[in-house]
């Protein structure tokens, strides 16, 4: 609105405008005309002043002379006087229409209020309304790029919010996806479950009689089933009573007298051995295989 404002007042300012000098211009010439005029009428005056002058130099000549009466020379008296009379108002007259000259010159006038359809009146209006609508424009525009730069900042925070680049603790392998795009996710919410491939165990299980036949470090092969590779470990945990105790309980529960007695033995799978395992099977994560103890 404010740039239709504007654009409105520029086109009546420029039509003032040409107005305006259109309208200088003819009064400029008019008053010229009229102060050209009075210089005429006052060249006249005074020409007939210096034959009024004259004619009752020899109207007086001759009354002295007593070839007329006293009558006709005072009557050319009275005609000089007039003549005089109209010299100094000629006079006058063209000092005042200099000044008028001079005043439309300076865009004045010394004769008249102008009134609201007066061109200058209209081209000093519209520059006065042009000169508080680009006031309001710069406020406007200033409160624009104030608006702009919290814009800018809020995008900025947006983004920041938006996306977050985590980094993961271990170089491992991703198990699990617990969270897509679009999800909400909480503060401490798990986002991804990766397998460290550096850390590998089996577990299996042996008859707590054979336990005697295995000790922790002890060299071990592990043969995957559905695979061709063979890894080597070594024992690093040897756990009896399976079945009997549960984490944080001190009772001991009675197996069945048909079941025999098991024990949990890990086998930790050696580092760097091998080219390295293919992601695509997770590091052999949920495999089984055979385990087989070396001496």
């Amino acid at each position: 609105m404010i740039q239709l404002q504007e654009e409105r007042t520029k086109r009546i300012l420029a039509i003032a405008n040409t107005d305006f000098a259109r309208q200088s211009r003819l009064q400029i010439s008019r008053q010229q005309e009229e102060l050209t005029a009075l210089i005429r009428k006052h060249q006249q005056a005074v020409q007939e002043a210096s034959f009024a002058e004259r004619n009752h130099a020899r109207m007086h000549q001759l009354y002295k002379q007593g070839a007329i009466a006293y009558d006709e020379v005072d009557r050319t008296a009275t005609t000089l006087a007039k003549a005089m009379v109209e010299i100094r108002v000629g006079e006058n007259s063209i000092k005042a229409q200099k000044m008028v000259v001079e005043a439309v010159k300076n865009n004045l006038t010394l004769t008249a209020t102008r009134g609201g359809s007066d061109p200058e009146t209209i081209d000093r209006e519209s520059a006065n309304r042009l000169a508080i609508i680009l006031e309001e424009k710069q406020d406007q525009l200033s409160r624009i790029r104030a608006l702009q730069k919290q814009l800018r900042q809020a995008q900025k925070e947006h983004e920041t919010n938006s996306f977050a680049n985590v980094p993961s603790p271990i170089n491992g392998v991703v198990r699990t996806v617990e969270n897509y795009a679009g999800s909400s996710i909480r503060e401490q919410e798990a986002v991804l479950s990766i397998l460290d491939c550096s850390k590998r165990w089996i577990n299996t299980y042996v008859r707590e009689a054979d336990i005697k036949y295995l000790k922790t470090g002890q060299g071990a092969e592990i043969s995957l089933y559905g695979s061709n590779r063979k890894l080597k470990g070594n024992v690093s945990l040897i756990r009896s009573g399976i079945g009997r105790s549960s984490t944080g309980s001190d009772i001991t529960l009675l197996l069945p007298i048909n079941m025999y007695r098991e024990a949990q033995v890990r086998v930790s799978i050696d580092k760097g051995q091998g080219p390295s395992p293919n992601p695509g099977n997770l590091c052999y994560s949920g495999y089984t295989g055979k385990v087989t103890f070396l001496q």
